[in-house]
């Protein structure tokens, strides 16, 4: 990789975010290379996963943002996702709800440091490798 030959990256702290479409790349990215990211933080669209690709994020920290009243990608998918992932073992998923909310949160979750110290509290463990 270009990035990791040419500067010093923590290759035990990559973290993965999208906002709505690329809400739903961070979710099949993170799942089709599942020991990758340290983390990650998808916004505002979840994802039709595979069974396996499920399976792939039972040991990923999410957490997941929607905003409440987004009329765009519909909350329930965002859903879905969540419960599949929690289902198959997953219990460090987090999923937070923007009450009042549109679909364009990635500004408010964004300047959350909250999420940056979360982000940073995270990185792979050798059992992921």
């Amino acid at each position: 990789m270009k990035l990791k030959k040419n500067y010093a990256v923590d290759t035990d702290k990559v973290y993965l975010t999208g906002h709505s479409i690329g809400g739903n790349g961070t979710w099949i990215l993170a799942a089709d290379y599942p020991n990758r990211f340290a983390a990650i933080a998808p916004l505002s669209n979840g994802a039709d996963l595979s069974n396996e690709q499920i399976k792939n994020l039972s040991n990923t920290p999410i957490w997941a943002f929607h905003g409440g009243s987004d009329d765009i990608a519909p909350i329930a998918q965002h859903q879905k996702t969540i419960e599949a992932v929690k289902t198959a073992g997953n219990n460090n998923v987090k999923f937070t709800v923007l009450p009042g909310k549109d679909h364009f949160i990635q500004e408010e979750v964004y300047e959350n440091k909250e999420l940056f110290e979360w982000f940073l509290s995270h990185s792979q463990v050798a059992s992921r490798k």
